[in-house]
């Protein structure tokens, strides 16, 4: 578990076989509620979500994590968005893009066109846990600056995909050290799509492509949002993530239904 943004805490779910009387997973995850629950009434400013990227087809992972978005029946509580995971091959030369395309740093009225398509399509708690509000880009050296301090690489480099002024897209590039590196999901380029019928697949690769030299590899992985873009266009991709995030100010909740769960294994398990 780390605190990959400002405010939000990114747990990586590992699959394990069942040890002795108990299953493990359920072990581990009591164990790290318990310090979530301890550290967050500590340290309010420091803890104010939890995420986890789960495979949907994990039962494991989507029993604790999809399981608990349906418990508490409330996008502004806990929610989940889907993403389609592929990778990008790098081109030598990615070549500019189309004529009145552009690609450019992020400014604020660019997350504030982002929070207006969330909020209309989903209104969960994405943004907010991915400190993808206007705000938060003025505060994002903070969090790179800490683990710079303690020997690490964490940046995120923010991007504005538009055609004739309009956002089409918002491209964060996650560039982190390996040891930080969360299945990919941590050292990744996120594509956060605002305009489905503006936007060529493409145009968007091309947009993609040109942000590769963050990373030194040939293949780079790829966190496309919302998945149903990917569905609709046709583009091929490797996996589909699920992307589980808490407002701890509802942990309450989340700890009663994650017990019950528990207590029902242990149940099923005796007779």
């Amino acid at each position: 578990m780390l605190r990959y943004y400002r405010r939000t805490w990114l747990l990586q779910h590992h699959a394990a076989i069942s040890s002795g009387r108990h299953k493990a997973g359920l072990v581990v995850m009591e164990h790290m509620l318990h310090f979530i629950n301890e550290f967050h009434v500590v340290f309010p400013g420091l803890m104010k979500y939890i995420g986890c990227y789960f495979r949907p087809n994990n039962r494991f992972a989507e029993r604790v994590f999809g399981g608990s978005v349906r418990s508490l029946d409330d996008s502004r509580k806990c929610s989940l968005d889907s993403f389609a995971y592929l990778h990008l091959g790098r081109d030598g030369d990615p070549g500019s893009l189309p004529k009145r395309w552009e690609l450019a740093k992020v400014q604020g009225e660019d997350l504030a066109v982002l929070r207006a398509h969330y909020e209309e399509n989903s209104g969960g708690l994405l943004l907010q846990g991915l400190d993808l509000t206007e705000r938060a880009i003025s505060l994002e050296p903070a969090i790179s600056g800490e683990y710079s301090q303690l020997g690490f690489r964490r940046e995120r480099h923010l991007y504005s995909l538009r055609r004739k002024g309009v956002v089409r897209a918002i491209l964060a590039a996650n560039v982190s050290d390996v040891g930080l590196n969360m299945s990919d999901l941590t050292n990744c380029i996120q594509a956060f799509v605002v305009d489905p019928e503006g936007l060529p697949p493409e145009v968007l690769f091309r947009a993609m492509d040109r942000l590769s030299h963050h990373y030194g590899s040939d293949v780079v992985p790829v966190l496309l949002h919302p998945r149903s873009y990917a569905d609709e266009r046709s583009i091929r991709y490797a996996k589909i993530y699920d992307l589980g995030i808490l407002d701890l100010e509802h942990f309450g909740p989340y700890l009663t239904y994650i017990k019950d769960l528990t207590a029902g294994q242990s149940k099923r398990k005796r007779n």
